[in-house]
């Protein structure tokens, strides 16, 4: 990866965030973007798991600074909690 891409894994806030989010989706590029997006595609879940809350616990601009082998470290944890949340319910009736 080239020093260009290193310096783009991580944005100042949401907004410079979004805009290299929504620039590389419209660019589509194998030069980059492509990588890029599928690089951030844990902090991308992360930032849609906060936006979806009314108040999200998550400060959005600290997940746009965040690095990318933290954001896959928070998502994989997140996800194993919410997992075995699950398999609990399931378990014990409570989802059919």
């Amino acid at each position: 990866m080239s020093d260009y891409w290193k310096d783009k894994e991580t944005q100042p806030n949401i907004k410079a965030w979004l805009e290299e989010w929504h620039g590389c989706v419209a660019c589509a590029c194998d030069h980059g973007c492509n990588q890029w997006l599928a690089q951030n595609g844990a902090k991308s879940s992360l930032i849609m798991e906060a936006l979806k809350k009314k108040k999200p616990k998550a400060d959005l601009d600290k997940l746009a600074q965040m690095p990318i082998q933290d954001s896959y470290a928070v998502w994989r944890k997140w996800s194993y909690a919410r997992a075995r949340k699950f398999n609990k319910d399931l378990r014990e009736g409570k989802i059919e």
